[in-house]
């Protein structure tokens, strides 16, 4: 499929429950030309209606400034770019754990989704692209990837034409990386196979491509912010087609040159340790090169395969005897014996001074939504929440095996006999060579398998850290969508239910990373994401407990000081008779807390802290680097159950109400291209200067609040009989059963249906702020259809 084709392609899909941008972008490249074209095609670096950048955002806890090992994930979903929004489709949903997410496809170029990007940014997490030379037009191409003059005249000079490198692509993926706002690409690999490109003989010099990567690494260094080039490891140096599946001599001046290297998932326990060794010898803090360095061992990304294909452990649910194989190596490069039979968390799977500093690249996370064995789809409500039973299992454990563990087991015992089988055939075919007398033992293949390495089952995240959400403009908010759904509610109210539901990865909100912790250790916690009722959004988050209790639900870098107070505000709903909850920050208390009454039985408490100073005046404050926020929960009626629904949590700078607020304006439709725009203005605070409240210093103009997104919503003239018509919202009564959701936004401008340009009614444009308040319908924006 072209560029241009896919581009075409991708406009049809705004129409429905949600708009993408109406401008889109090449999202990515077939060829090195289809590159230099639009690279060096004049045009706007961002349309003034896209949606606005996210930028990455390092956390107080950022992997990479404590030189621990970093947590990579690999998309690779059916070869990407299949998120449809008329359709609920596979989504992330542990960014907390993940430092760096790489967005795959085939392409010659792939550039993440702007909404990927801005969903990873959002929960802290670096986002990476991919230039991939593949198959026959892969070899030509790594060709014109070094060469500075035209194919044919160089072929005339054979050696001679790679004397000078041309370095003219690194700096158009720099460019590329810059207008889209993500950290940059991965090479996977810029070098040629094993089977030479020859001009009548001549084959490419191998040096050439390592030149190229160390100038891509070189560029990217100079004009972006982070860390951006990694390495895949699949050729070496030499340039065959031979993965290592370590650092080795092979690979060694790729993973020089680079941030980082790859490797792929055929490594074994005795890879581990000689990669360990490999460092140690080249790049340990203690070698005459690197003196006063750290050790590079977390810049070594041992790949693992969700799929299995060939990965120690199996990969699928038991991904996780990877993992623990990785933490296992120390760094002297013994490995530790892993017990086969203990149920307890191994000491070795953490990241601490007695385990390796290895990262990990985890490939196709998307694993538990695509294999067949497990037969899910997520286009319909039971089906979705069939999925993510088996995904939070994976990920988080914490609940009863599910469903979809079986059918696992069976995928696993057949490979495995597969290869007891094909390791028989082996000794038989050496014993017929060797003319052995001595018959082997009999063979059962249907016998017992033995342990698999590593115990009882551990999910994936017990391995990792959680990381902080970082806090933008001052404000840090979640309602806990993860980018698709079957409904959508605004202020407690079903606007929107759909048969195959709906993605719109914008819609990725940070998850309760502390709650997911706390209810893996203590059973006595109950949660889940309830998609039959939320306050804005997809969905809620359900809690249930036994008895009263504080739970830690989210940490964010936005932390308390002598300088600000902080606001923290939950959305709730009572689900258990007498079920009352408070909110907190933990280590502070609150000096003013307020609950009001929302719509659809909803409620919101409101809370404002100050820094709790010590009582010595001698004494400075440290203040702490995050918050903790997190919700008290108790039972009014004296009963031990307690459920509640929590729709949305916020915490921000308590003087960010008083600044100058976003304003919707200038309405605007396009009838031939059916498209709505406006702009955003603001409120003026007055010539008089602005108070601030007792503690609180001015945050300045980049703290000002913004808008979040915006629903479009269609306010439909009654029918004669006095009804809504056909038209009506789901449920509800009185003037909301006229009020239609035609979709939602994160730009300025959204593109109609046809279906809705033919319409009778008036046409609303509501903001949502980015602390979640909805705009009051008398501030919106309006226009007449019909």
């Amino acid at each position: 499929m072209s560029v241009k084709y896919y581009t075409r392609l991708r406009s049809h899909h705004v129409r429905t429950s949600h708009s993408t941008t109406i401008m889109d972008d090449n999202q990515f490249f077939d060829s090195l030309d289809d590159l230099k074209e639009y690279c060096l095609k004049p045009r706007s670096t961002r349309p003034r209606n896209n949606p606005p950048t996210i930028p990455y955002l390092k956390g107080p806890t950022t992997a990479t400034a404590n030189n621990k090992p970093r947590f990579l994930v690999c998309h690779d979903y059916k070869g990407g770019y299949t998120e449809q929004s008329h359709q609920r489709d596979y989504t992330f949903h542990w960014w907390h754990l993940t430092d760096i997410f790489i967005y795959f496809s085939h392409h010659r170029v792939t550039v993440p989704p702007a909404s990927w990007i801005r969903a990873a940014h959002r929960n802290g997490t670096k986002v990476l692209g991919l230039l991939i030379f593949e198959w026959d037009q892969g070899k030509k191409e790594i060709i014109d990837l070094v060469l500075v003059e035209p194919l044919q005249k160089a072929k005339a000079k054979g050696h001679e034409a790679f004397a000078v490198l041309d370095t003219g692509y690194a700096d158009l993926l720099v460019d590329l990386a810059i207008e889209r706002g993500f950290e940059g690409p991965v090479n996977a690999p810029p070098v040629i196979d094993s089977h030479p490109m020859e001009w009548e003989k001549v084959s490419m010099p191998r040096h050439s491509s390592l030149g190229w990567n160390t100038s891509n690494v070189r560029r990217a260094g100079e004009y972006l912010t982070e860390k951006p080039s990694g390495k895949y490891d699949a050729v070496t140096t030499e340039g065959e087609l031979q993965w290592q599946s370590a650092l080795t001599s092979r690979n060694e001046r790729f993973f020089a040159a680079s941030d980082g290297l790859f490797t792929d998932y055929h490594w074994r326990p005795t890879s581990l340790e000689r990669t360990v060794q490999q460092i140690s010898q080249n790049h340990s803090s203690t070698t005459t090169s690197s003196v006063g360095r750290p050790s590079r061992q977390n810049d070594v990304f041992f790949g693992i395969d969700v799929f299995g294909r060939g990965q120690f452990g199996g990969g699928g649910f038991e991904s996780w005897r990877a993992m623990e194989a990785i933490r296992s190596t120390t760094p002297s490069g013994a490995t530790q014996p892993i017990d086969l039979w203990s149920n307890s968390p191994s000491p070795l799977a953490s990241s601490t001074s007695q385990s390796s500093q290895f990262s990990i690249a985890l490939f196709a996370p998307g694993w538990t939504a695509e294999a067949s064995e497990l037969d899910h789809t997520l286009s319909t409500r039971d089906g979705y929440r069939r999925w993510f039973a088996d995904e939070r299992y994976l990920w988080i454990g914490g609940v009863d095996e599910p469903a979809g563990l079986a059918a696992d087991r069976r995928r696993l015992d057949k490979i495995r006999k597969e290869e007891r089988g094909l390791a028989r055939a082996r000794a038989l075919a050496v014993a017929i060579g060797q003319r052995r007398r001595t018959p082997l033992a009999p063979f059962d293949y249907d016998a017992p398998l033995p342990p698999l390495p590593g115990g009882k089952f551990r999910s994936l995240s017990s391995f990792l850290d959680a990381r902080p959400a970082p806090c933008f403009q001052g404000v840090w908010y979640t309602n806990f969508s993860s980018g698709s759904g079957h409904s959508f509610f605004v202020e407690g109210k079903e606007y929107l239910r759909t048969e195959k539901g709906w993605t719109h990865v914008d819609h990725t909100f940070p998850a309760p990373a502390l709650l997911f912790a706390a209810a893996a250790e203590d059973r006595s916690i109950g949660f889940d994401f309830w998609e039959d009722d939320a306050w804005l959004g997809s969905r809620s988050l359900r809690i249930t407990t036994s008895s009263a209790r504080e739970i830690d639900l989210a940490e964010t870098s936005l932390a308390l000081s002598t300088e600000f107070a902080l606001v923290a505000q939950v959305v709730w709903k009572p689900l258990s008779s007498g079920s009352k909850l408070d909110v907190l920050i933990k280590d502070s208390r609150p000096t003013t807390s307020v609950t009001y009454t929302l719509a659809n039985g909803w409620f919101i408490t409101w809370a404002r802290f100050h820094l709790q100073l010590p009582i010595s005046p001698t004494t400075r404050p440290i203040p702490s680097s995050t918050s903790v926020l997190g919700v008290s929960l108790s039972n009014q009626t004296g009963s031990q159950g307690i459920s509640v629904l929590i729709g949305s949590l916020t915490i921000a700078r308590g003087s960010r109400i008083l600044l100058p607020q976003p304003f919707p304006a200038d309405f605007a439709l396009d009838r031939t291209t059916g498209t709505l725009s406006w702009k955003v203005v603001r409120t003026n605070p007055g010539p008089a200067p602005v108070q601030f409240l007792d503690g609180d210093i001015s945050p300045g103009r980049q703290e000002w609040p913004e808008y979040l997104f915006y629903a479009i919503f269609l306010i439909i003239v009654p029918s004669s009989d006095g009804g809504a018509g056909e038209d009506a919202a789901v449920g509800g009564e009185g003037e909301t059963e006229r009020r239609r959701l035609v979709g939602t936004t994160f730009a300025t401008q959204f593109r109609l249906s046809e279906e809705v340009l033919q319409s009778k009614g008036t046409l609303v444009c509501v903001g949502v702020k980015d602390d979640g308040a909805v705009e009051p319908l008398e501030r919106c924006p309006l226009i007449q259809l019909g």
